[in-house]
């Protein structure tokens, strides 16, 4: 386990800059399914050592309303939200351009609902050969509780 550098030892991580402008200059343009233009690389893999401290993208305001939504989305998702009525319940509102009626009819889902595939749904109903649903965070943190050394979590 790395331990945090005293903040002046710490050096400036330019990853993130760098993926970003070989996106731009080098990338591949695509138009996915939910119809956003975009381009991409493959395979891209950033990795940081977290003695120089967590890695937190600079590039974008993480104060105020967006953190706090993006907070509110990784809460909701862990406890199972896939629809847009969910997701807002936690405070996160920013999935309703991604579920209206158009969009959600190009993979037969009503409007509002991100489907099975979502993380909320994979997470905490994930489907079972059996065809019960599984919950996989609350089968994460008993895991831990039990048996905090086992490598597999």
């Amino acid at each position: 386990m790395e331990i945090y550098k005293p903040f002046a030892e710490r050096t400036p991580d330019s990853q993130y800059q760098d993926l970003l402008r070989r996106i731009w200059e080098e990338g591949t343009e695509v138009m996915p399914i939910h119809g956003e233009k975009a381009k991409m690389v493959v395979g891209a893999q950033l990795r940081y050592r977290l003695a120089n401290g967590f890695p937190v993208i600079t590039e974008r305001d993480l104060s105020g309303v967006f953190f706090k939504g993006a907070l509110a989305e990784h809460i909701a998702f862990l406890n199972g939200a896939r629809t847009q009525e969910q997701l807002e319940a936690f405070g996160c509102k920013w999935w309703d351009r991604w579920v209206t009626k158009e969009r959600t009819a190009i993979f037969n889902l009503p409007e509002g609902d991100l489907g099975d595939g979502s993380y909320g749904a994979a997470w905490a109903a994930f489907p079972t050969a059996e065809g019960k649903p599984f919950n996989q965070v609350e089968h994460l943190m008993q895991q831990i509780k039990e048996r905090p050394y086992l490598r597999t979590h």
